[in-house]
């Protein structure tokens, strides 16, 4: 097992930034936890979280139709947030869904071919996601929330977050942290590129099935992208539209997050140790 690997039964995409090199200093270890959907999490898993990390509090940052159709487990001594990043029924072409039908194409393992094929034809699909969660009132609010999340946990806790797969949502919310704490592009991109080797046994074989298929090279990105796979240009364009919009992550932070430098002090001294 990789050092930022653990184990947590029924729960997939599972790892934590504990152990990560920031600055001649590394993250502490069992502190902050990401993962896919918890809702087929087995009694011992959720044991695990309550009496081995200690998780005091679970950020969900799935859309409310997810949620309802797969309700996070209860796990005794921890607190659930729910921190909606966006709603597929907010956006052009969607706007007659209930959340039930939202949440059945969102659950964990089904495929969302046309789904994806949809929300790429309508426009709201491609290698700049990342930029609307952090762009729009809705994802602002749910960082923001995150962020308040990880200030208040006390230094015995662990926090865990996650959305359905635990990559995009979920992987935004580490760079953010990562970013916060003093982490460079490069590592960034390798946390989150961390997703792929977790998921490669069943990516080869959706890869396998998609090549017996007439779908474009875009279109099989698309559905490879939807069954668990991610890509550095998606984070890479968020890191540099943060550059531009706001002249570096920090400018961001305080501006839209309410996270000011006395707060990135205050996460510093909480999560990071000396190697």
């Amino acid at each position: 097992m990789q050092p930022y690997e653990i184990m947590l039964p029924g729960v997939g995409n599972v790892r934590e930034l504990g152990g990560i090199e920031i600055n001649n200093k590394k993250v502490r270890k069992g502190v902050l936890l990401r993962s896919a959907s918890l809702s087929g999490a087995p009694a011992d898993t959720i044991k695990l979280l309550s009496e081995k990390y200690h998780v005091y509090s679970v950020v969900d940052f799935r859309m409310r139709g997810e949620r309802e159709t797969f309700p996070d487990p209860e796990i005794p001594g921890a607190q659930n947030r729910y921190c909606s990043v966006m709603e597929l029924e907010d956006s052009p072409g969607f706007e007659n869904l209930e959340p039930e039908q939202i949440g059945k194409m969102l659950t964990p393992g089904a495929d969302r071919t046309k789904l994806l094929l949809k929300m790429a034809e309508l426009g709201l699909f491609s290698d700049k996601l990342y930029i609307g969660f952090l762009s729009t009132e809705k994802g602002k609010a749910a960082y923001r929330e995150f962020f308040k999340v990880l200030i208040e946990l006390p230094n015995d806790k662990a926090v865990l977050w996650h959305c359905t797969d635990g990559k995009d949502r979920t992987g935004v919310a580490a760079m953010l942290i990562l970013k916060a704490l003093g982490a460079s592009n490069e590592t960034v991109i390798e946390e989150y590129l961390r997703t792929n080797a977790q998921n490669e046994e069943k990516l080869k074989a959706i890869r396998a099935q998609l090549d017996k298929t007439d779908y474009t090279k875009e279109q099989k990105d698309i559905i490879l992208f939807g069954a668990g796979q991610v890509a550095s240009e998606y984070m890479l364009n968020l890191l540099d539209w943060l550059d531009k919009t706001y002249g570096d992550i920090y400018g961001y932070l305080e501006k839209e997050l309410s996270v000011d430098q006395k707060k990135i002090e205050l996460l510093r001294n909480k999560f990071l140790e000396i190697i």
